[in-house]
């Protein structure tokens, strides 16, 4: 049994102890505590759809739905405030949708209906939660989508109407995943995912939204890799991305397996010098070992550092 079941069946136990308290002959004090002990809260339900929503099926988002509807209809019949969903809630049951990887309109949904209510000041998990339903999707336009999401979190945030949906590296991330993964079948679809993932990182890259990471070095290398033909213009772009990357000590395995499938050898030898050699099957790799340390100083530390044409070919 996993352990979305053992969370449901907990749930269940605890409505069933909470109906039979209300049925036994005692008094009114004692059937109220006795209620109060057993009674599901907020807290609880969340934690059965947070627990559902790491299945990953549409059979677990359906329960998760279906949970959040009787939650919401129970707040409303009672008005009780232990039960009223929280931002939480409603992410979980996101999440839940999310890792279906299929219809993320439904998840958007939940958002536009929650931002409506006034109710609530949703946060940058929640929205980032919708940003990855379109992105772990495999609806076409879903790197635009995506973008109306983030386009949204910007405007909230800067207009101040709501500071809390800043967007952050975990945003950009999952935007620029997004369009990595956009279907090649169509031409507008590529453009527009480029176009997106150029203009979010530009954005970032002037640390309005905080520090980028390996992972968002890593994503747009492979966005270069896998949305545009291998031309001048994108070795240009691969190594201005390289360069940022190293300058700002992120340099990782994700980062140097996306440039060594798309980068030519000479460009690699540009920056890397000596670092970069033939093994045995005369593949080409980067031997980290001969790398300044500081290019990677989130997994090693060291100071910071940019690379340089004169550093690399002194090694």
């Amino acid at each position: 049994v996993d352990s979305a079941q053992r969370a449901l069946d907990v749930l269940q136990r605890m409505e069933d102890l909470q109906i039979n308290s209300s049925s036994k002959p005692q008094s009114q004090s004692q059937q109220q505590s006795q209620q109060q002990k057993v009674k599901p809260d907020i807290f609880t339900y969340t934690s059965v759809i947070n627990a559902l929503s790491r299945r990953g099926t549409e059979e677990a988002a359906s329960k998760a739905k279906d949970l959040l509807d009787m939650i919401e209809a129970r707040y409303e019949e009672t008005k009780d405030p232990d039960i009223k969903p929280n931002i939480r809630t409603f992410t979980s049951v996101i999440n839940a949708i999310s890792r279906t990887k299929v219809r993320p309109e439904r998840a958007e949904e939940i958002l536009t209906r929650i931002e409506n209510s006034n109710e609530y000041q949703i946060d940058v998990v929640c929205y980032n939660a919708v940003v990855n339903a379109w992105g772990w999707s495999t609806e076409a336009n879903k790197a635009h989508r995506a973008n109306q999401i983030f386009q949204r979190m910007i405007e909230l945030h800067s207009s101040g109407e709501n500071v809390a949906a800043k967007p952050d590296v975990i945003t950009l991330n999952s935007l620029l995943n997004a369009c990595a993964f956009t279907s090649t079948d169509d031409k507008e679809d590529v453009s527009t995912a480029v176009d997106i993932a150029i203009n979010a990182y530009e954005l970032f890259s002037k640390r309005k939204y905080g520090a980028l990471n390996h992972l968002t070095y890593g994503t747009m290398l492979m966005i270069f890799n896998k949305l545009l033909p291998k031309n001048p213009l994108r070795t240009k772009l691969m190594k201005n991305i390289c360069y940022h990357c190293c300058q700002t000590g992120n340099l990782s395995g994700l980062v140097v397996t996306q440039l060594l499938h798309g980068m030519p050898i000479k460009e690699l030898k540009q920056i890397f010098g000596r670092a970069v050699i033939f093994d045995k099957s005369k593949t080409v790799r980067i031997d980290r070992r001969r790398v300044p340390k500081e290019w990677s100083k989130n997994e090693s530390g060291g100071s910071r550092s940019r690379p340089s044409k004169k550093h690399s070919n002194s090694r």
